[in-house]
């Protein structure tokens, strides 16, 4: 198993259970590890970010002047959720797909469908460098939040955006690492097999 520097944010529970999660993550077969992060960090996504977007309308409406530090929140807010999106629609009807495809030949014995993907280490550094400017984005936000801490005495839909927005940067950074670490090795190892038995 690679090191696994990150290791704490995956559980807020110990080390030992941390590592013994991404052990499991890094053992469970391709497909399945596709799943898991389409559930448990895409559609974490999709049910986030419409509160986020009203919360932070709720917040410049409340004030009724202008703030500079929440006027860059939404920017950066926005600019996060556009990204994101975009970034998860390529993952889901072009680089997933593929790799299922992958896995399936592999069982079966059968050549890899057609997808437009001649080497999967060029969506993968696509992918890699997207995460890198989300990761951009969600520093100047920790920071802009002063690490998602409220003001004394903030009222309540301030402290929830805080609270929603820490939540989404703790499942975008498990995310990006898993994919990272597990997921792109293991399909890049994949792909690497299948050439091997000419089923690519």
């Amino acid at each position: 198993m690679k090191t696994l520097k990150k290791a704490l944010f995956i559980t807020e529970n110990t080390s030992v259970e941390s590592n013994k999660h991404l052990a499991y993550l890094d053992a469970i077969e391709v497909n399945d590890l596709v799943d898991y992060i389409y559930k448990e960090h895409h559609q974490f996504y999709y049910a986030e970010e419409p509160a986020l977007t009203e919360l932070i309308t709720t917040c410049i409406n409340h004030l009724k002047l202008q703030d500079y530090n929440l006027e860059r929140l939404e920017c950066l807010v926005g600019n996060l959720t556009n990204q994101l999106t975009n970034h998860f629609l390529v993952e889901e009807t072009v680089l997933f797909p593929h790799i299922k495809d992958m896995a399936d030949a592999k069982k079966n014995g059968s050549v890899v469908r057609p997808s437009g993907i001649e080497n999967i280490s060029d969506p993968v550094k696509v992918m890699e460098v997207e995460h890198e400017a989300s990761e951009a984005i969600l520093e100047e936000i920790e920071a802009i939040t002063d690490h998602y801490t409220p003001s004394p005495g903030a009222f309540e839909s301030f402290t929830t955006l805080y609270q929603k927005l820490s939540a989404l940067h703790k499942n975008l950074e498990q995310h990006i690492y898993i994919e990272n670490h597990i997921l792109y090795p293991k399909a890049m190892s994949l792909e690497k097999e299948l050439m091997n038995l000419t089923l690519l």
